[in-house]
């Protein structure tokens, strides 16, 4: 069947079939006629990899041929019942013959060798987690093949995964002995992770139902089924899915030739957003309804058009004009005036994409108006000190792009003092920094026409802090963007100055 498919097709259909057993996983049950009916070039290969994955679900889920697996021995293991399954795997309490004792026995689903890397993550979660000695990683005792079928044993934990336990308490009040307690086990998972990462092992699929609560209340870190070694090859596509969406770190998301991973994202949370939306007349605030249109407008300039994003820009801003303030405290007020403020900013950044450059200086001056109000009087000042220059700053560059270029020059020096006063504060906010960074630059592709030496000494100031940033940055695609910026400014810059080899250089070889 897969010789009769292209190279793309075959790569489509693992993703269709990985994604089925995902759903499968958390209990969301797809249409299968629905499913084959939407990838019809497919159809036939889908129809027979679904048949042979029924075939397997009634062999390993105790249906007619129950006796084929219950009891059956795989090496020195004897299968006794079912524990529970994931995509990577279903796990057996099994008796271990030679030492009797019972262990947890782990086999790979025949639907997942399809593609040989099932095999070899399969492979790798044991390696991985064979190698970790921790009192807080379940230990793997042994690795075989038996029959076809690929297997690893390993302690078994009598309790429950963390999701069930959650599931099953989630209407109890939860006491500071118990929170204590809690505490004191996320702790020690924490340090279990630590330990891994020193033997070069990322777990890389962290979430509740890969922790086992044991009935000694101990928790337990399993499944490493998606880690990866430092010094391994990698076993993904530059841009593949690794790990549950829903608990992928920040880290995973923003590193470059993860951008299919965040459009993916970004999709399923804009899909959130607009249910979200259309029911918010009956469930949400007037305020958290503002901000899911302001969160749908930024999903939606992003993924699609800036046109588009501007009519949820301005359903968010006509529901905050519209709040009555005095229903909230001080604190909430302030919440809401700031996010009023950021979804004015959005705009006038949205505006000044499509050359709407009154609309935009409209939004800015009515976001500026808010933020200033703030500004060494809330408690988070700080914060507020931030907003109102990163907002200083996109207006600059509005009266920059006008031809306003002495009132550019004005706003652009208010903005590199807020936030220098901001950095200085808090010299690990990146936020200001990068602010901070931006702002001098653009300070310097002003001074260029007329003084090029300061130019110059704005644009290697600038440099001096997005150099750094482009290491500790969460999002270095956009800080190593902030930085060619200024190599491009400050090879102009020293280009006016004649100074051809170092303009050449940050010109060309940066």
């Amino acid at each position: 069947m897969l010789r009769r498919l292209t190279e793309p097709q075959q790569e489509r259909l693992t993703e269709i079939l990985d994604e089925f057993l995902r759903k499968m996983e958390g209990g969301d049950v797809q249409d299968r006629s629905e499913l084959i009916a939407a990838h019809p070039d497919l159809g036939e290969a889908l129809q027979e990899y679904l048949a042979k994955l029924d075939e397997l679900n009634r062999l390993v889920a105790g249906e007619p041929r129950s006796s084929e697996i219950i009891g059956k021995q795989l090496g020195d293991y004897r299968l006794v019942r079912e524990l529970g399954r994931g995509g990577m795997g279903i796990v057996y309490l099994a008796q271990q013959i030679s030492l009797d004792r019972m262990v947890a026995v782990k086999l790979l689903p025949f639907a997942s060798l399809l593609e040989p890397k099932y095999i070899e993550r399969f492979k790798n979660e044991a390696r991985a987690a064979a190698q970790l000695e921790h009192p807080n990683i379940v230990p793997v005792y042994s690795i075989g093949q038996d029959d076809g079928i690929h297997y690893y044993a390993m302690r078994y934990i009598n309790g429950q995964s963390l999701d069930q336990v959650i599931s099953s308490n989630h209407q109890q009040t939860v006491s500071g002995e118990t929170l204590a307690l809690l505490l004191q086990q996320f702790a020690e998972v924490a340090e279990a992770l630590h330990r891994a990462h020193e033997y070069g092992v990322v777990h890389r699929d962290i979430k509740p139902s890969n922790l086992l609560l044991d009935l000694k209340h101990k928790l337990w870190l399993a499944d490493f089924g998606l880690a990866r070694f430092q010094t391994d090859r990698p076993l993904t596509r530059t841009g593949e899915m690794i790990g549950t969406m829903r608990y992928m770190s920040p880290e995973q998301a923003a590193v470059p030739g993860a951008e299919q991973v965040r459009q993916q994202i970004m999709k399923k949370t804009l899909d959130y957003y607009q249910r979200l939306s259309r029911n918010g007349g009956e469930s949400i605030r007037r305020s958290d309804l503002a901000l899911t249109y302001s969160r749908i407008g930024a999903l939606t300039e992003e993924l699609d058009s800036t046109d588009a994003a501007l009519e949820h820009y301005v359903q968010a801003q006509q529901l905050y004009a519209g709040l009555d303030t005095h229903e909230l405290d001080s604190s909430e007020v302030r919440c809401v005036r700031r996010r009023q403020a950021e979804n004015l900013n959005a705009t006038g950044l949205a505006n000044t994409k499509i050359g709407r450059l009154l609309e935009a200086t409209a939004a800015y001056e009515a976001a500026l108006a808010i933020q200033t109000e703030f500004v060494g009087t809330a408690a988070d000042q700080n914060e507020h000190r931030v907003d109102l220059g990163l907002t200083k700053n996109n207006f600059g560059l509005l009266l920059q792009a006008s031809g306003e270029i002495k009132k550019a020059e004005e706003i652009f020096s208010e903005t590199i003092a807020l936030l220098k006063k901001a950095a200085d504060e808090d010299p690990k906010d990146i936020r200001a920094l990068r602010g901070l960074g931006a702002a001098l630059n653009n300070m310097g592709s002003i001074q260029i026409a007329e003084n090029p030496k300061l130019a110059k000494r704005t644009l290697l100031a600038a440099l001096d802090i997005q150099l750094p940033m482009t290491s500790i940055s969460r999002y270095r695609l956009r800080a190593s963007l902030d930085l060619v910026a200024s190599y491009i400014n400050l090879g102009n810059a020293l280009s006016k100055m004649d100074e051809w080899a170092g303009a050449e250089e940050y010109l060309t070889t940066k």
